[in-house]
């Protein structure tokens, strides 16, 4: 009995998955392909490469296929790798979208929508300058606080703020509005053929206004921003309303598989039906799967599953004429260059910390512990002034000697440093997360190579009155200084948005738990632009007594799934399994 309701189980399932299979295939059909026509183009400053006129062409085709199909094609994941011309390509999809709502008879020209995080808002403005010899929207808005919201606000607060009834729910006929939408306001937001360019927080604030509003197209820039179905401004963005969404991500997943689920269910909601069927199908699977081939099995499955919504492609497969890109680690790889100087031992200081550390967990290994102890030994490694959550000012005290010279990773780092500057007119970014690092770092930069080190972290302003001050001006001062110079900065502030490809030296100090930030931030300098031959370096700290923190965690860090046919996937907790395998 129990073999035969297992049986029909699973007769239920494989015949739910035949009638989804059907419904993919009925996309599919309905995907049609077009091609921009050239006068478009004409209108750009710089020819798109051919893989950017296959981007163009997508976006466009999921346009015509959305309006000439009752809406059952919505979208699609630009996933193209970082530094591949996502804004660009995005920007003249949009511009022939708009061509094609002029010429067209009995279609509306609409307002266009690019969500993105703070600090892109105005360099999407920029490139609009940058790329087009004509505006192809009719103007351009920035809708947040520091810009022009005040100028479309209908009354004061948000609309988060909702007059609730007795049983604390609000009537969808009563929601309050804030923004100036609709035919009644001489000067409104919706203007036809407007570009409309806000942050996830403003679309969190005001999604019912904005949510009024039939867009022609919209972009979400960094999208894995709605990765979280349980957001607000996730649940605001699904609930836009736009003829085609284009979420543009170079790591659609980062943590987890479902949040790959949940950013094409913004983009077409019909592709993969809901998380749980998701999960079933992909997600249990590969946490369950024996081997690493059966991984990647499944991984090159969902990849194939989510064509044509899908569009991913790598810089090694599309961009030929970039410069050789040289991987150097302190540790013997099959992948990558043995360099002596980034092969440290620990010093006499650390060993003692590190032992201290784990002498600790031994005595109280109470839950959290060996979280604790972790943490405690990776700040050891980076020095050990910082173990025990040692001030700024007292790092940044320290003299020459005992702040290079007391951390395996600094003599390193101050190796490559003397190196990278007898190259002259090299410049070197160095990835730190520490806030206290960060600024020791530039003070002993300053004082020991006499160069001024700018540092790019979270406290970095995107808007200012002193434009030095900014993360634009920054990079700005970086790029226009000749020779030698040096950036300092933290890989999770600086992994989205930034173009330095003035550099071509990067120092990673310490490693992030994330595999797709580490990647991001590579990326900074390795994209279209970069000219010179590019080096990572990863320093290696070893340990007299065993495996180091360094050695494990690089191997740990190995395991992730990164085939380019397949989506990216990787270990959904790496902090914790480094902490059981460490103690």
């Amino acid at each position: 009995m129990i073999n035969d309701e297992s049986e029909a189980e699973q007769k239920k399932a494989t015949a739910t998955y035949e009638l989804e299979d059907q419904t993919k295939l009925s996309l599919d059909e309905r995907f049609i392909q077009r091609c921009v026509g050239d006068d478009v183009y004409s209108n750009l400053k710089y020819p798109p490469k051919n893989y950017q006129r296959e981007g163009i062409d997508w976006i466009y085709s999921l346009f015509r296929s959305s309006v000439e199909t009752n809406k059952e094609i919505q979208g699609g994941i630009l996933a193209d790798d970082m530094g591949l011309g996502k804004t660009f390509t995005s920007l003249v999809a949009m511009s022939a979208i708009r061509r094609y709502l002029l010429d067209a008879d009995g279609v509306d020209d609409k307002p266009f929508l690019v969500v993105a995080p703070l600090s892109l808002l105005q360099n999407w403005k920029d490139e609009i300058a940058k790329f087009f010899k004509a505006s192809p929207f009719s103007d351009v808005v920035i809708l947040n606080a520091q810009e022009e919201l005040s100028r479309f606000r209908l009354q004061k607060g948000n609309e988060k703020e909702q007059i609730l009834d007795s049983e604390g729910a609000f009537d969808v006929n009563n929601l309050r509005y804030c923004l100036k939408i609709g035919n009644q306001f001489p000067d409104r937001l919706d203007k036809p053929g407007r570009l409309v360019i806000t942050t996830y927080h403003t679309l969190r604030d005001f999604q019912f206004s904005l949510g009024r509003i039939p867009w022609s197209c919209i972009v979400f820039d960094e999208a894995q921003n709605i990765k979280n179905p349980n957001t607000l401004w996730t649940r605001a963005a699904k609930a836009l309303n736009a003829d085609l969404k284009i979420l543009a991500t170079g790591t659609p997943v980062e943590n987890k598989l479902e949040e790959y689920w949940c950013i094409m269910d913004t983009a077409c909601p019909n592709l993969f039906g809901d998380r749980k069927h998701f999960v079933s199908k992909y997600v249990r699977p590969m946490k369950y799967a024996q081997t690493e081939n059966e991984k990647i099995s499944i991984g090159k499955a969902l990849y194939k599953d989510s064509k044509p919504f899908l569009l991913r492609r790598v810089k090694e497969d599309v961009l030929t004429d970039l410069p050789p890109k040289n991987m150097l680690h302190g540790i013997q790889l099959q992948d990558g260059i043995y360099d002596e100087q980034l092969d440290q031992i620990l010093t006499d200081e650390q060993h003692h910390l590190e032992n201290e550390v784990r002498n600790e967990f031994r005595i109280n290994p109470e839950p959290g512990a060996a979280l604790k102890g972790l943490h405690g030994i990776k700040n050891c490694y980076l020095h050990p002034k910082l173990t025990w959550n040692a001030k700024t000012k007292e790092l940044r005290n320290l003299s020459n000697q005992l702040f290079w010279g007391s951390s395996a990773r600094l003599i390193a780092l101050k190796s490559i440093i003397e190196r990278v500057r007898d190259c002259r007119n090299d410049k070197l970014i160095i990835f730190t997360t520490y806030r206290a690092m960060q600024h020791a770092l530039a003070k002993r930069i300053r004082l020991d190579f006499n160069v001024e080190a700018d540092i790019i972290s979270g406290d970095t302003k995107t808007n200012s009155n002193f434009f030095n001050e900014t993360r634009k001006g920054i990079i700005q001062n970086f790029e226009q200084l000749e020779g030698f110079q040096i950036l300092i900065l933290s890989p999770i502030a600086a992994g989205v948005g930034l173009n330095i490809t003035a550099a071509n030296h990067v120092f990673h100090l310490d490693r992030h738990w994330n595999p797709a930030k580490e990647a991001q931030a590579n990326d900074r300098v390795y994209r279209i632009g970069q000219e010179k031959e590019v080096y990572i370096y990863y320093p290696i700290s070893k340990s007299m007594n065993g495996e180091s923190f360094d050695i494990k965690m690089n191997k740990l860090l190995s395991r992730k799934i990164g085939l380019k046919d397949a989506l990216l996937t990787y270990p959904a907790n790496l902090e914790k399994e480094l902490a059981e395998e460490y103690f």
